[in-house]
């Protein structure tokens, strides 16, 4: 008789100590899900998103700008890459105490305004097409947001 009752409660202890790893788990999957989700926000995509997400955009359109927002970053982190080079290439050049060569030099420097520009156009260009997804009033409100952020600028 007391056999049968300590295994009943072995048997529900059992099943009590599952349920509770049941519960740990999904506990620390959904707070790991919880954490992604809100580190999303502080990557660079999740930077740009978020942007986007305040002027009221569909589901549809972040796709879309999701899209959009993960080809020009792509570019854009080749272009500064390439500009860390000629950088350092210039910081190389100018601190060797051998003559500085005025051709070279400028052939870098032509080489950094060139970097710049191009990664003024390829953002101008991806907002332009970022414009085309939005509605009017979110277009406007972009650019509103994006004209306060460069006042804000120290050039």
């Amino acid at each position: 008789m007391m056999s049968s009752n300590i295994k009943k409660i072995l048997v529900l202890f059992s099943i009590f100590l599952n349920i509770g790893f049941v519960l740990l788990g999904s506990y620390y999957l959904m707070k790991e899900q919880a954490e992604h989700k809100q580190q999303r926000g502080f990557t660079e995509t999740g930077r740009h998103l978020s942007f986007y997400r305040g002027l009221g955009i569909s589901d549809a359109q972040e796709t879309e700008i999701e899209k959009l927002l993960n080809d020009y970053l792509v570019k854009e982190n080749e272009m500064k890459a390439e500009n860390r080079k000629v950088r350092n290439d210039l910081v190389n050049m100018i601190a060797g105490n051998e003559k500085q060569d005025e051709e070279k030099l400028d052939v870098l420097f032509l080489r950094i305004a060139f970097l710049k520009e191009s990664r003024e156009k390829t953002t101008f260009e991806h907002l332009l097409k970022v414009k085309e997804i939005l509605t009017v009033e979110q277009s406007q409100k972009m650019f509103s947001k994006l004209m306060e952020e460069t006042k804000k600028e120290k050039d």
